[in-house]
């Protein structure tokens, strides 16, 4: 998965909401198994901070992570 390094900002979904993330660890590029750091923002504490083997979804879906969409 080209573009798929540690410090990047991605997405995160956790139920219904969608938190910016940042990728600590970079597992398996071509598969985008990574770990994060959610940014939460106090409102949700039950968001996870730091999910480990996060794998990538092309559309929003539970405990998944994909790329920011372009503004």
């Amino acid at each position: 998965m080209e573009g798929l390094t540690v410090g990047r900002m991605v997405h995160y979904f956790w139920g219904s909401h969608c938190r910016a993330a940042v990728v600590t660890y970079v597992w398996d590029s071509n598969q985008g198994v990574v770990n994060l750091h959610v940014l939460r923002d106090g409102s949700h504490p039950e968001v996870p901070e730091t999910p480990t083997s996060v794998l990538y979804s092309e559309k929003p879906e539970e405990a998944r992570w994909h790329w920011i969409e372009r503004a």
